[in-house]
């Protein structure tokens, strides 16, 4: 259930379902489906004398002098993993629920730099589809059965430890299995090595630079995961972003000590169910579904659709069918099953 101080009925959304989604499919054609990273893509700076390009993850200037590798991690959520190290430094992060109610990350990273990235933990077949919508190289440690095969079976590019250890390396800090870490440099190089593509990436969101309105809408919200892994994003508009809380302490990144933060929050509820005894779980990850865009300080209530194509990533349109915007800078995808408690604050 989503509530809020003054959110329209979500019954508003459900009767127009049904006719919703062929009116939004006449907007597809307009929509960035699949944007990638390319010289063709190139915009003039402030300056207006050199040509840029910009990072379809985040939508920041990227100069054409600039060497910008892209790839993905897998990355625990586990108390004994917490803090983990580099997902402050990703473009884009994911997070989604696996077995048990224990939630995991896949972090996107736009760099090529020696920072330290994990635990870095197994992958499921759904985090694998995450990864094919934005078209990167993934870097995990194992993973369940059927995202083994999910990976076989369409060659995805893929650095596993099982069968690159020397890529990976071991925190004596901490246990075993929540001490596993790379370095981005380390898993790129392998990737080079390995004759995977680094240099593109694709998403479907649409940024602007429109500044933010100085009288925010939506405060805070919260999302109900699992007992123990419930999260908080709470609105500063001084920096005009949103911090992040886990089990109601700040979330902070190893590396730098500092709270997590992103200027863009999805929310993307989506059908899931339990599929064997071990509890793994199955995502629809294909169609549409409910959303809400929290950016600027404001929330958005919409739409998120995707083709069932597994190069396409999923775009995101307000109930009057227009695509949402968002602020140049890191984005946080929760996916959250549907009948969830999204709690959010108004101001």
């Amino acid at each position: 259930m989503v509530t809020s101080g003054r959110c329209r009925s979500l019954v508003i959304i459900f009767i127009t379902l049904a006719v919703g989604t062929a009116l939004v499919r006449l907007h597809i054609p307009a929509m960035p489906l699949g944007r990638e990273a390319s010289p063709e893509l190139s915009l003039p700076d402030e300056a207006g004398d050199t040509d840029a390009i910009t990072d379809p993850l985040t939508g920041l200037y990227l100069l054409p002098t600039e060497d910008v590798d892209y790839f993905a991690a897998v990355i625990e959520n586990s108390p004994a993993a917490r803090p983990q190290r580099g997902l402050a430094a990703a473009s884009l992060v994911y997070e989604m629920m696996t077995e048990g109610g224990i939630t995991r990350f896949l972090a996107f990273y736009s760099q090529n730099s020696s920072i330290a990235i994990g635990p870095i933990r197994s992958v499921r077949s759904y985090i694998v589809d995450i990864a094919a919508q934005h078209g990167t190289v993934l870097a995990h440690c194992g993973g369940s059965l059927d995202g083994l095969q999910m990976i076989d079976k369409l060659g995805y590019p893929s650095v596993n430890e099982l069968e690159n250890g020397s890529v990976f390396y071991r925190d004596k800090a901490r246990r075993a299995p929540h001490n596993l870490y790379a370095k981005a440099e380390s898993i790129v190089k392998r990737a080079y090595d390995m004759g995977y593509p680094t240099k593109s990436a694709r998403s479907g969101y649409v940024f602007t630079e429109e500044e933010a309105g100085r009288q925010a809408s939506a405060n805070d919200v919260t999302i109900s995961y699992w007992p123990g892994y419930s999260v908080k994003w709470e609105y500063d508009i001084g920096t005009d972003s949103w911090l992040r809380s886990i089990a109601q302490e700040a979330h902070v990144d190893l590396n730098t000590g500092m709270q997590i933060e992103a200027k863009n929050v999805i929310i993307e509820l989506v059908e899931t169910r339990v599929v064997d005894s071990e509890g793994r779980l199955y995502m629809e990850l294909a169609g549409s579904g409910e959303a809400l865009v929290f950016s600027r300080g404001q929330v958005t209530r919409g739409r998120w659709i995707r083709d069932s194509s597994l190069r396409e990533p999923a775009v995101y349109v307000s109930e009057a069918g227009g695509n949402i915007q968002l602020c140049p800078g890191t984005t946080w995808v929760q996916i959250v099953p549907t009948g969830t408690a999204v709690k959010i604050s108004s101001v």
